[in-house]
């Protein structure tokens, strides 16, 4: 679904979308694929989405369909989680998530929801170097390039993390404190190889 930001509303008016739009058509077509996923044939009528008849050719090997992590931080976010997800994977610091994990918790006893009952993973972007500064930069400039917005800014939406392999370890543990049971990593540098090899060597093991 994204934010509402002047570049993600370039995406949508591009593609001939109104960003308005993005919550209820990515709603209705989580309704329409899980049917979809478990029905042998389906006719949907709803607002954005309309289909006569069909079928999948290939349906999911799980019988309840595809598993589907969703993201998210905010109250709406949230409770789209407990209603339509089977996974939450926000992009976040440790602080915060410990915060939303709390908050979600409390929303689901709101909705008749068990939060445990949802995988809890987290995304979180690294780059692992004895130079702290070198780490940083480095950082600074893949997340500059990837979002066209200053590190600052993203620094507070994202979970990003630059420095030796122990800052990194003690940086992830806290997510598993925390509460997280996956991990996604992406690395914030020009030498993705470099990193793989790195964090497979100096950081795994202490986890």
């Amino acid at each position: 679904i994204g934010g509402n930001n002047p570049a993600l509303a370039q995406e949508f008016a591009a593609c001939g979308v109104p960003i308005a739009r993005r919550v209820g058509m990515f709603e209705e077509g989580v309704a329409l694929m899980r049917r979809l996923w478990t029905e042998p044939e389906i006719t949907f009528e709803g607002r954005y989405f309309q289909v006569q008849s069909v079928r999948l050719g290939l349906r999911p090997l799980q019988p309840s369909g595809v598993p589907l992590w969703l993201a998210g931080s905010g109250d709406n976010a949230l409770r789209r989680v407990l209603r339509l997800g089977d996974g939450w994977l926000p992009i976040s610091s440790p602080q915060a998530f410990m915060a939303d994990w709390e908050h979600l918790q409390a929303l689901g006893q709101e909705m008749g929801r068990d939060a445990h009952d949802l995988h809890r993973c987290v995304y979180t972007t690294l780059n692992v170097n004895a130079d702290g500064a070198q780490a940083e930069r480095e950082l600074r400039a893949f997340i500059e390039s990837y979002y066209g917005i200053s590190y600052e800014v993203q620094a507070t939406r994202n979970g990003l993390c630059a420095g030796s392999a122990e800052h990194c370890i003690a940086w992830l543990k806290a997510f598993i404190a925390a509460g997280a049971q996956t991990i996604v990593v992406r690395f914030g540098s020009p030498d993705q190889t470099g990193q793989l090899v790195r964090f497979a060597r100096e950081v795994l093991p202490g986890l």
